[in-house]
């Protein structure tokens, strides 16, 4: 139950675990893969508990691929990101989210009857997750997380471009460097604060709460995003 079966299947699947990796960037990386151990081996049980129950109404095979996993990750994702973007498009009010469910829609009527059976499987798994405290605290052995992230990681790893302008502005506003502005004869010290020479500057302008939501529902790490509004002045 680990491959999916067609290439669509694979399409849609890969690009929702893509986007899932909001949520690791938003738990962690040892949360994240407590959570896909957790909610694959309910989600793995309850479709095999379905497919016996199920044997007299005709059900026969559950979809194969990943979809416990992400059902469940769908369900983190609707419960835990916030929506940044509302929209109204022909009186109906549509939000950022709504590409990722159509995706999920896709993928969940992708083999009909197994599809939607491994996809229910998922999201009761996530939904399980969600509300069983002691599923949540639970994560690998220190031992075993130290020797992936020692050994295995460095192999997986890489750096994103789009966060490299994010580090260095952070970077920048934590080291206190002043950032020229183009085309003028200001400048822009660390935490968005504007001073000509010889002048002093007005008080810093806190980083914006909407905005840090907003980049971290893109991806960024909130240190980072908070960072570098501190640096912009929330531009």
């Amino acid at each position: 139950m680990a491959l999916f079966s067609n290439s669509s299947e694979i399409l849609f699947g890969s690009l929702l675990l893509y986007h899932f990796r909001l949520l690791e960037r938003q738990w962690g990386s040892r949360k994240y893969a407590a959570f896909a151990f957790v909610s694959s081996a309910i989600s793995t049980g309850l479709a095999l508990s379905a497919l016996y129950i199920g044997r007299a109404a005709g059900l026969v095979r559950v979809a194969s691929g990943p979809y416990g996993l992400i059902f469940a990750a769908l369900y983190q994702y609707h419960r835990d990101v916030p929506v940044t973007v509302r929209v109204r498009i022909l009186g109906v009010g549509l939000s950022d989210k709504v590409f990722l469910y159509i995706l999920s829609a896709q993928l969940l009527w992708s083999s009909f009857f197994g599809s939607l059976t491994a996809g229910a499987c998922g999201l009761l798994a996530g939904a399980l997750y969600k509300s069983w405290p002691a599923l949540r605290r639970w994560r690998f052995p220190t031992w075993l997380s130290g020797a992936c992230h020692t050994y295995i990681e460095p192999l997986l790893a890489s750096t994103p471009t789009g966060f490299a302008g994010v580090r260095t502005l952070g970077a920048t506003a934590a080291a206190g460097a002043a950032v020229p502005l183009p085309d003028t004869g200001r400048f822009r010290n660390a935490g968005g604060v504007r001073r000509r020479a010889g002048g002093a500057p007005p008080a810093p302008l806190p980083p914006d709460e909407d905005a840090i939501a907003a980049l971290q529902a893109l991806g960024f790490e909130r240190e980072g995003a908070a960072a570098a509004l501190r640096a912009t002045g929330n531009n």
